[in-house]
């Protein structure tokens, strides 16, 4: 365990709170999802989204929700083909609980993502226009209708899930036991033999970049918010649909401006009690911070500099954020399965030294 204040610098420090504390701890014991082909075991992980549900006061633990996105995949080459190491890897949900008391994290529990009938969902591209998949002889695969590049998540009534995918780009809604209940995907991209498929969104999303899709996705009252990863062409400002839950269907479309110079990718959303949205906006080398964002007027407002943590500044990918409690916050990284980040996935709690408009997770 290590923990590290944070003293602010330059224009950053104008604007954030100084005296925020970061703790981190290793995801360990995590158990294999399965061999590739070369015989290396891939242990659990590439997790994206985050999403806290309540503490269990018998186990003393804060227990969290967060994704694998497609899982372990090589880097694509220059004529568009994707090496998929393991081509049968079922993306899932994952419940984990952390022990302030004992510091420690804990799997309870995963959710392989399946069709309400019961079938496997893949992280195959789903599109002819994605990337082209290939095994690891480079022998093409075939494209899944139905494949998940899961990247946030939120948490429904009833035990649902909520989340966001990077391919058509979508959203998706399963049960409490991980079955699709319901897909929407913009317009004009309708899969007609498959019945949970509702193509409402603005066909603008289709105009996604490559693996940039949907990758963040909180709910405000009876309004989800999903944003795109990246902006859709060379301005600074990221789409971000509004869905409302009431009526199951979009509403509308905001933008969000990124405040970084040189952010242009969101790591993850939670939405506050006040309904402002936290969102955290990277680059992956010398830019990460936390914003609080106004959908109505689009104002923003810096909550914490991450890059003055070392630990967090040696990341490339930090994809889960979730909210505690008004002066706490949780934070997760993608690890690639190993593959090309950390070889470990690992969690870290931020004390915040200015309190936010937010209850306590699951009151």
């Amino acid at each position: 365990m290590k923990i590290f204040g944070a003293v602010f610098l330059g224009l950053l420090a104008a604007c954030s709170s100084p005296g925020n504390q970061l703790e981190s701890r290793d995801f360990n014991d995590l158990p294999s999802v399965g061999e590739i082909s070369t015989g290396e075991q891939i242990l659990l992980g590439g997790f994206s989204g985050l999403a806290c549900r309540n503490f269990d006061a018998a186990e003393q633990e804060w227990v969290f929700f967060t994704l694998t996105d497609r899982g372990p995949n090589g880097d694509s080459n220059h004529q568009g083909r994707r090496p998929f190491l393991w081509p049968a890897f079922v993306p899932r949900i994952v419940e984990f609980g952390w022990s302030p008391k004992k510091r420690t994290l804990r799997l309870r529990r995963e959710l392989p993502m399946r069709t309400v009938q019961g079938k496997a969902l893949t992280g195959l591209p789903n599109l002819p226009t994605d990337e082209v998949p290939v095994d690891a002889a480079g022998k093409v695969l075939a494209i899944d209708p139905l494949g998940v590049d899961s990247e946030g998540i939120a948490l429904g009534e009833h035990g649902t899930f909520w989340v966001s995918e990077e391919y058509r780009p979508a959203i998706l809604e399963f049960d409490a036991e991980g079955k699709l209940r319901s897909r929407w995907v913009p317009e004009g991209q309708l899969a007609k033999r498959y019945s949970e498929t509702r193509a409402q969104l603005p066909s603008s999303f289709s105009r996604r970049l490559p693996n940039r899709g949907f990758e963040g996705i909180t709910i405000a009252g009876s309004m989800l918010y999903a944003f795109l990863q990246s902006p859709l062409d060379k301005t600074r400002h990221a789409p971000v649909l509004e869905f409302d839950l009431d009526h199951k269907r979009s509403v509308g479309v905001r933008s969000y401006a990124f405040q970084g110079r040189k952010a242009d990718k969101i790591g993850d959303v939670a939405a506050l009690r006040d309904g402002s949205v936290l969102v955290l906006e990277q680059d992956g080398k010398s830019e990460r911070a936390i914003f609080r964002w106004w959908p109505d007027g689009g104002a923003t407002q810096l909550v914490a500099d991450l890059q003055v943590f070392p630990e967090l500044a040696a990341l490339e990918k930090i994809e889960g954020l979730a909210v505690m409690d008004s002066r706490t916050l949780a934070l997760i990284n993608d690890n690639d399965f190993g593959m090309a980040g950390p070889a470990t996935s690992q969690f870290f709690v931020l004390k915040l030294a200015k309190a936010l408009p937010a209850k306590t997770c699951g009151d």
